[in-house]
């Protein structure tokens, strides 16, 4: 392949791939807003240039910062604007999953409590990542033939607390003060409303509605925190445990 000094040549030498392929090709690419962070400004125009002259393949972008990739197709400004379908995909219904898991543990001769996998879910809201470690480890803690308590699932997603503490304090370091009130006062509410109102800046002793707003901007940028439907939460929800442990707000499955 090309140069990696030189991204346009390696692009011109996968397209051409792409173009001399036999058959119809189906190009994925994950985590697709980091193209946005490349030090070469002119790689999504170059992308987006070539995608536009194959004739044999199609794309699929996928992101795990929502903000960003909202950017990257929605903004007029941006080479993909408008240049793709946008589908969201939202959490497995805790009808389908909570039933997979209790399921898993019966066939391996162990028993959990269904209540207990619905705290789990609605603890993660549904993010399968968290929810699948939760119950590996607690499956691994609990011996055949007995039933994995809430104690278990409690030790397991403290375990994962506690594996992440070294990232999540370095996160918090390279974050300014009133970007840091902002996020405590969100982690606080898990999922917070009206973030610029006079009685949410007094409830969580903040400076004023343009330094949150301010501050919210830049939250959002970095994918620190996230917002559907003017509702605004902490983007990983183990950051948002953590930062309650820190501060004393919240047990966990209390």
């Amino acid at each position: 392949m090309g140069d990696i000094d030189r991204p346009e040549y390696t692009l011109d030498e996968i397209f051409r791939y792409l173009e001399a392929a036999d058959k119809p090709c189906i190009v994925a690419i994950d985590e697709f807003q980091q193209i946005g962070k490349y030090p070469e400004k002119n790689i999504e125009a170059l992308l987006r240039t070539h995608i536009q002259k194959i004739r044999n393949s199609h794309f699929i972008f996928a992101g795990s910062e929502r903000h960003m990739m909202q950017e990257m197709f929605l903004s007029a400004a941006r080479p993909f604007y408008h240049s793709a379908d946008i589908l969201e995909l939202n959490a497995i219904a805790p009808d389908v999953y909570i039933p997979f898991i209790i399921e898993h543990f019966v066939k391996c001769n162990r028993k959990i409590d269904v209540v207990d996998v619905e705290r789990v879910y609605t603890l993660f809201k549904g993010h399968t990542f968290y929810i699948q470690k939760t119950f590996n480890e607690a499956f691994a803690d609990t011996p055949a033939g007995e039933t994995c308590t809430l104690e278990t699932i409690r030790t397991a997603i403290n375990n994962m607390i506690a594996a992440n503490d070294t990232i999540f304090r370095e996160i918090l370091s390279n974050i300014p003060e009133k970007q840091k009130e902002l996020l405590y006062a969100i982690a606080k509410d898990g999922e917070a409303e009206r973030i610029t109102s006079a009685q949410f800046i007094k409830q969580h002793s903040l400076t004023s509605a343009s330094s949150v707003q301010s501050a919210t901007k830049k939250l959002l940028e970095k994918d620190i925190i996230t917002e559907i439907n003017k509702v605004f939460s902490v983007t990983d929800k183990l950051f948002s445990m953590w930062i309650n442990q820190m501060y004393g707000n919240k047990a966990i499955l209390p």
